[in-house]
């Protein structure tokens, strides 16, 4: 029915609304594009970044929307009237992470410049920018209750934060390499984190002791997620693999063997029953959590696949991909419904029979959406 296509370069990340209507994609192209997905549209195209764009998230009340990145800033908009909001500055390198309390009232953002900064999001203002790994940090994520966040670093450690304080409440050693993903349960009271380690640790919050490492994946670790009745927890692995976890015994309850190289991303359905996974080998896997059986095989991208989501309803998922497009397919069928992306400069400009073009022009306007005959 559709793919997706506007960026003119490779896509990072992709999140839906809180209603699942439109959904939002940042890329190397220095966009953040606002799609809807039921007719394939490109709603708004968000310029304004004067280097890539590397992440991007909803405000709750789904009526914002942020990126950042390459150039220090993060940058809020306004959807309905595509007007920057706010530019929060304050990071001195590139910003990794961003992301929402639930509440509506705070942005956190992290970076390689080793800091957290904290915004109110009503005045753009920076209300304290948080001090405490001695190296990057690769994500932040709010608790529950949005009363404490959690951050991964590649200094080894995870760090939990009161945010009214601005205060490190407890610093959490035991992994010996990379931190790139933490998961928080329902309930607050544990998470989860990942490593180039090769391993998956769960947190007891309350104490600051791991209570289990889980070992299995042969190769670094780079997602975990907990099932929404927190029962199982989920990992990829660049070994290939995705591995459900039962989260009281800490045993591996079954490896997910099909993907053909490194897995990136993974996500659970809002019921819980079905996982997608993706990464190098382009594809994405719906698997079935109870039966662990690959349910679909969705193939469309031509390029590693860096993140998926399921929308509210489960009926679809997102996919982002090095490619440059969005894909949104439909989950019972296979389908993929639309494919997001906008016109290029030359876009199915023909160039056949076009004299004078050295291989590396011809590459590079189809690269901007010229064609040839054959390929229309």
């Amino acid at each position: 029915m559709g793919t997706l296509q506007g960026h003119t370069n490779w896509i990072r990340s992709v999140a839906f609304s809180p209603d699942g209507q439109i959904l939002a994609s940042t890329s190397q192209d220095q966009t953040v594009r606002i799609w809807d997905f039921h007719t394939g549209q490109c709603l708004k195209t968000l310029q304004g970044y004067t280097n890539r764009v590397w992440s991007v998230a909803f405000s709750p009340d789904g009526k914002s929307v942020a990126g950042g990145y390459d150039d220090y800033t993060v940058k809020i908009w306004d959807i309905n009237t595509e007007k920057v909001v706010h530019v929060l500055q304050g990071h001195t390198n590139r910003v990794q992470s961003i992301t929402f309390s639930q509440n509506d009232c705070i942005l956190a953002s992290s970076g390689d410049d080793e800091t957290i900064c904290l915004w109110n999001i009503y005045n753009g203002l920076s209300f304290k920018s948080i001090k405490g790994h001695i190296n990057l940090v690769n994500l932040v994520t709010f608790s529950p209750d949005n009363q404490t966040l959690a951050s991964a670093s590649d200094d080894h450690t995870i760090k939990l934060w009161d945010v009214n304080k601005c205060e490190c409440l407890k610093t959490f050693l035991g992994h010996n390499s990379r931190v790139h993903s933490v998961s928080f349960s329902s309930d607050g009271c544990v998470f989860a984190s990942s490593s180039e380690d090769q391993t998956i640790k769960l947190w007891d919050i309350h104490t600051g002791q791991c209570v289990k490492t889980l070992q299995g994946h042969t190769s670094r670790v780079w997602t975990v997620v907990f099932s929404p009745d927190d029962q199982i927890l989920a990992s990829c692995s660049d070994d290939h693999t995705v591995k459900l976890w039962n989260v009281n015994t800490g045993k591996c309850l079954k490896t997910l063997q099909g993907h053909t190289d490194w897995v990136f991303a993974i996500a659970f359905s809002p019921d819980g029953k079905t996982l997608a996974s993706a990464g190098l080998d382009t594809t994405i896997r719906l698997w079935d959590v109870d039966t662990c059986e690959c349910l679909k095989v969705f193939l469309g991208h031509t390029s590693l696949i860096w993140s998926v989501a399921f929308s509210p309803s489960r009926q679809t998922l997102g996919s982002s991909s090095h490619d440059e497009t969005i894909k949104i397919w439909d989950i019972e069928t296979g389908e993929c419904l639309k494919t997001l992306r906008s016109d290029r400069p030359y876009e199915n400009m023909n160039i056949t029979g076009v004299k004078g073009l050295t291989d590396a022009e011809i590459a590079t306007l189809k690269a901007l959406g010229a064609v040839e005959d054959g390929e229309m």
